[in-house]
């Protein structure tokens, strides 16, 4: 019964999709889909390929999603398996053609074709699918495999339903993202369904390992550490309406240095955050800082940082964010004013006492870092809130000295290896 609901579904998009195309909608879409036919990474895996191999197929929309999806990835490859990596977004499509061409013996990507339906059954070969939080399609449900897998899964902002107690009843084995998406799940599960239910997030191990494996620019952490950290703030994924909150604190006769990491890196936003600072705080010098001129640029620039004047040190480069949130003590995530936080456990696990604004109804990151470390992070709305904060954060050590948070840290991590066993036997 539940199947026949993804097919009557399928069906519709099945007839609409045609319309769509010759009407000429959704003309972006189209234009990412026949990428597919040009793409030497989505060529379908032969019959001599897929014959003496495991296939799996992995789907993902987001670039958080394929973090979640790429421990599991990996091991798939040391095994020897092969990949079908099927993505919904075009945001995602760098970091996984960069993976596609680094295994190209063991991946093959897909563009999710959903202007023209079927394409994805007839291409794929995979006997298993592991899909990551949501995006339901159902041509991606009627995939004729064998086992189905949900990885990351969270009912967090959305209701009860029997449609998702129809598409949870789908997967062999659910893996929730949080302890209590693990009881919100069970919940709408019937009691004599055989679907397997775990709890995990791959998200501080990936993260462990990027602080672990990938270093950060000397230059940088030198000019970094020229103030005190204590007088030193950095907003992580920060958009100009979470600057609100900053502004006693920038009134202030505080010596502070602001390290600003925009989540939009475009030269507009890079100049409306310059225009903001320029008209609002003066008292204030704002500097660029690109890793590509860094070198060239130190002595002059510790020469600002030793100087007398207030700070906000604009950074230009892409990619560096996780790794430099270790440099910190004090953190401040954007984006609780605008559609949702962005990651809380980056610099959560790195160490730093961490505030964010109050968006945070579709973030299963922030449930997972209060039960990790309960005291590590507050979500503040207003300035007074965040005055408060940073008071208070000066007053407290530092949260990954706290044994019983350091080791539940530790054993989450840790798990992992239990979690991608369990996920990848078959």
């Amino acid at each position: 019964m539940q199947r026949s609901i993804f097919r009557i579904i399928f069906v519709v998009q099945s007839i609409l999709a045609p319309i769509i195309r010759v009407l000429g909608f959704l003309n972006s879409r189209r234009e990412f889909e026949n990428q597919n036919l040009t793409d030497e990474l989505c060529s379908p895996w032969s019959e001599a390929e897929s014959k003496n191999a495991f296939i799996w197929a992995f789907h993902c929309s987001s670039e958080g999603e394929f973090e979640q999806l790429k421990p599991l990835m990996q091991q798939t490859i040391t095994n020897k398996d092969k990949i079908e990596l099927i993505f919904t977004s075009p945001s995602v499509l760098k970091k996984v053609r960069a993976f596609a061409s680094e295994n190209r013996d063991c991946v093959r990507i897909l563009r999710l074709p959903l202007l023209r339906p079927g394409e994805l059954s007839k291409w794929s070969k995979a006997k298993t699918l592991i899909m990551c939080r949501y995006d339901f399609f159902p041509e991606l449900l009627l995939l004729p495999v064998g086992k189905r897998i949900l990885t990351w899964a969270s009912l967090k902002g959305k209701k009860q339903s029997l449609w998702l107690k129809a598409i949870y009843a789908q997967f062999d084995l659910v893996i929730a993202s949080t302890n209590h998406q693990y009881k919100e799940i069970k919940n709408i599960l019937a009691k004599d369904d055989h679907t397997n239910l775990e709890v995990y997030d791959f998200r501080p191990l990936q993260i462990r390992r990027r602080l672990q494996g990938k270093s950060l620019s000397t230059s940088l952490i030198e000019l970094v550490q020229q103030k005190s950290s204590q007088q030193r703030l950095i907003l992580g994924s920060v958009w100009q309406h979470d600057l609100h909150l900053l502004r006693n604190l920038l009134k202030s006769d505080e010596s502070i240095h602001l390290w600003l990491a925009p989540h939009d890196l475009s030269a507009y936003s890079l100049e409306s955050f310059r225009s903001f600072f320029l008209e609002n705080y003066s008292e204030f010098e704002i500097v660029s800082v690109n890793l590509k001129s860094l070198e060239d640029e130190l002595k002059s620039l510790k020469n600002i940082a030793l100087g007398s004047r207030k700070v906000i040190w604009m950074l230009e480069s892409p990619g560096i964010l996780v790794e430099l949130y270790s440099q910190f003590e004090y953190a401040y995530v954007g984006g609780g004013f605008g559609r949702s936080i962005h990651s809380v456990l980056e610099p959560t696990i790195a160490g730093c006492k961490v505030s964010c604004g109050p968006k945070t109804h579709r973030s299963t990151e922030i449930d997972l870092a209060k039960e990790l470390s309960p005291k590590q992070l507050k979500v503040v709305t207003t300035a007074s809130d965040f005055d408060l904060w940073w008071s208070n954060a000066h007053q407290q050590p530092l949260p990954l000295e706290d044994d019983k948070v350091s080791q539940a840290i530790e054993n989450w991590i840790k798990k992992s290896d239990e979690i991608i066993g369990r996920t990848l036997a078959h």
